[in-house]
């Protein structure tokens, strides 16, 4: 069995792996969940609404796209591993909502819900768009995300 302390290596999904850290805070969260190998499946749909909340409310927690893109250019492991320092702060910012009481972590998620059904835009934003359905299932069953510790290290 993988040892969930270290992600699997780039060598063991290149394309894969490469193609996610391109995809912005929805590919980070399947990223994430791709390289610990969760047991859990719904670790990625949490953290992109996580991600989603996060970045809704705090502009320049996600990287540039550019900046992102430049550090791929040598497709290597050291590049993933730039990618995960690059996300630092979306992840930690993401790992506070998780830090809450269970009942002060609904009311932020449940916001952030609220506020993109109310907003096609939002809704129709890749990564804000899964919210209308995941947030109200999240809600009665919070994931734990134990044992990814590649998230805000």
């Amino acid at each position: 069995m993988h040892d969930l302390s270290a992600p699997l290596p780039l060598a063991t999904s290149p394309e894969y792996h490469l193609r996610l850290a391109r995809k912005g805070a929805l590919g980070r969260a399947l990223l994430i969940a791709e390289r610990y190998q969760p047991a859990d499946r719904t670790v990625p749909r949490y953290l992109t609404v996580l991600y989603g909340a996060a970045v809704l409310d705090t502009l320049g927690l996600e990287p540039e796209p550019d900046a992102v893109e430049q550090v791929l250019i040598t497709e290597d492991q050291a590049a993933l591993d730039e990618i995960d320092r690059l996300y630092r702060p979306l992840d930690r910012a993401a790992l506070l909502l998780t830090e809450a009481l269970p009942e002060e972590h609904i009311e932020p998620l449940r916001s952030y819900g609220a506020r993109v059904a109310a907003s096609p835009r939002l809704a129709r934003n890749p990564l804000h768009s899964g919210a209308l359905h995941n947030v109200p299932e999240l809600l009665e069953d919070r994931p734990t995300l134990y044992g990814y510790p590649g998230l805000g290290e």
